[in-house]
């Protein structure tokens, strides 16, 4: 995420933790993104089964470097794979589906992902107030306008049978770092269920298209995308994106290939 329109007063702040962790045979990924620059990494899977160790992974951008580092354990894995569910080969291209690695990423069984919001919030912004659920509605909808289909999802006015759960906080002991993270669990390759947290500064330097880009971050991850080497993904660590890229769509369609 690029820092437009933002003065960061904080000199190194973390921005991505991906955490891959197996508890009970069930994978949990922990995500998360500051809106002060954006850094992605992938933690790599443990062994399966209640006694399985996760693997971690740190990523850290400085708000005035470009320079990215990283720090990270791992644990040697029995059910790591490169092998996407889609198995599509090369029929939309380009993508990165090939960074998809199973045991730390998923994908979603059906279409319409249902998501529900368990709350709003009211966000200020330099150009007034507004609803934080529309703005990251805005963010996920310009995954549904590029995709034209296929995988979609529906907002369900219940957290009963939801597949995403969104929800909005205020956080007042941070300025000029509104941010989201997640976690995610899913079962071999499919995920279980993804639950998504925003929070809002009180500094109101916001914009409005900081926070839809926020919510398009989070909706490519929720849909399981890995971390692109590409600056020009959506999804890569030092981003210059906007929104969903040409390989970002193909990644998805990839991935999903039975609904393309």
């Amino acid at each position: 995420m690029r820092n437009t329109n933002r003065i960061v007063t904080i000199a190194t702040i973390v921005n991505w933790a991906f955490v891959g962790a197996l508890v009970l045979g069930l994978a949990i990924n922990i995500f998360g993104c500051s809106a002060g620059g954006t850094s992605y990494g992938s933690g790599s899977s443990g062994s399966t089964g209640s006694s399985g160790s996760g693997g971690s992974g740190i990523f850290s951008k400085s708000s005035t470097s470009s320079t990215s580092s990283t720090s990270s354990t791992s644990s040697t894995s029995s059910t790591s794979s490169t092998s996407a569910p889609g198995n599509c080969g090369n029929k939309f291209v380009p993508n990165y589906e090939s960074l998809w690695v199973s045991g730390s990423n998923g994908i979603w069984g059906h279409s319409p992902v249902k998501v529900y919001f368990t709350n709003d919030l009211t966000v200020t912004t330099p150009s007034g107030t507004t609803s934080y659920t529309q703005q990251v509605l805005t963010g996920f909808n310009e995954w549904s306008t590029k995709l034209g289909g296929g995988i979609t999802f529906t907002q369900v006015s219940s957290s009963s049978g939801a597949d995403v759960q969104v929800t909005f906080v205020s956080d007042t002991t941070t300025t000029n770092s509104a941010s989201w993270s997640g976690s995610a669990k899913f079962s071999n390759s499919s995920f279980t269920s993804v639950a998504l947290t925003f929070k809002a500064s009180s500094s109101g330097t916001e914009t409005t298209a900081l926070l839809q880009l926020m919510g398009a971050e989070a909706y490519g991850f929720a849909l399981g995308l890995p971390a692109s080497t590409s600056t020009s993904d959506l999804t890569n660590p030092s981003t210059t994106a906007t929104s969903p890229s040409t390989s970002d769509i193909n990644t998805v369609k990839t991935l999903y290939c039975s609904y393309y």
